[in-house]
């Protein structure tokens, strides 16, 4: 069964490594149908997050800086937010991302942009 196939069948995309490592040698270890297959995984052990899950975990992230950003340290909160907006540009099929603060230092993020492969801004998303 090829990824694609797998992915269909089931509702849901898999990352390559785990399709590759997990899903397939199991697959290829059962006697299973691929449908009876598919039916038998659980989901939360496979599934990647979705395009609306991850905006809403940006949105919570950036909330989380909005409202610690003067008492605490927040690069580790920032550097997850930014890591999650690369997939969810990913899942856009976009190339860049920038998290855009409010004002010029020491501020929170406001916004993350979008950016495809010549630079060009596609999209800009408020977060807070």
């Amino acid at each position: 069964m090829m990824k694609c196939e797998f992915e269909k069948l089931a509702g849901y995309e898999v990352s390559f490594d785990t399709y590759n490592n997990v899903i397939e040698p199991m697959y290829m270890a059962s006697n299973l149908s691929k449908e009876d297959f598919v039916k038998s995984l659980n989901k939360q052990a496979f599934a990647l997050p979705t395009k609306a899950q991850l905006i809403n975990k940006m949105k919570k992230l950036a909330k989380l800086i909005k409202d610690n950003y003067e008492h605490i340290y927040i690069g580790d909160i920032e550097e997850a937010l930014y890591n999650t907006a690369k997939e969810v540009a990913s899942k856009l099929g976009f190339d860049e991302v920038i998290l855009n603060h409010k004002g010029r230092t020491n501020t929170y993020v406001e916004s993350v942009s979008f950016y495809n492969k010549d630079n060009e801004l596609v999209k800009n998303m408020t977060l807070v």
